[in-house]
């Protein structure tokens, strides 16, 4: 740089202030910091290609309240902003077949991502779900489980997966993060609004079987 001229040094110089806030805003999002009481506790790693995601969070409501929301899967996009569609293709028993659209930002380009989840339940206690599909994963495996806790249920948000497009790494940790971030959120707060409209509340142990 000391080779540039004055006028191009400046040139320079200028352009790399006003793009000295891009890296820190996309590191933002997966970096520690302190949580907020009450708010969901998200990590996110890389290892062996995957992207390890979770999350625990706490709702005030009865286990029947959160495994109806967390298995209203035609009705997700009215809650969810990050799924633009979906739809329950076969439903065996707990086994259940989903097709399921969903969104990723990169800046401002959006990306329309496509899921065809294979479904087990274990009813008020666990869905795991698996991307058959592969057109836009190459892996792509979670869960929700639910465990009781004195005042409602805790909640636990796990996913390992890995994109087929090619982007550096610190980016694609964002996307995830921002994403499920706003997952979590979601769901929280449409548990705790279904569980407000309930005109009976019941106690949580006398919905489970031992």
């Amino acid at each position: 740089m000391d080779n540039l001229k004055p006028d191009k040094r400046n040139l320079f110089l200028a352009a790399v202030r006003r793009r000295a806030w891009i890296l820190p805003a996309l590191l933002l999002p997966v970096a520690v910091s302190a949580r907020p009481a009450g708010q969901p506790e998200i990590s996110l790693a890389v290892r062996d290609g995957l992207y390890h995601l979770r999350a625990v969070f706490f709702v005030s409501a009865d286990p029947q309240t959160v495994w109806e929301v967390l298995t209203d899967y035609d009705h997700v996009p009215r809650f969810v902003s990050l799924v633009t569609k979906s739809k329950t293709l076969d439903r065996d028993g707990n086994n259940v077949l989903i097709r399921q659209d969903i969104v990723g930002r990169f800046f401002f380009v959006f990306r329309r991502l496509h899921l065809k989840l294979r479904v087990e339940e274990e009813p008020l206690r666990a869905v795991r779900f698996e991307d058959i599909l592969g057109t836009d994963f190459v892996h792509y495996q979670g869960s929700w489980t639910l465990r009781e806790k004195p005042g409602g249920e805790e909640v636990t948000y796990e996913l390992a997966a890995r994109p087929r497009f090619t982007l550096p790494t610190f980016l694609v940790k964002s996307l995830f993060a921002r994403s499920d971030r706003r997952l979590i959120n979601e769901m929280r707060k449409e548990m705790m609004r279904r569980w407000a409209e309930r005109p009976e509340k019941t106690a949580s142990p006398a919905l489970r079987t031992p």
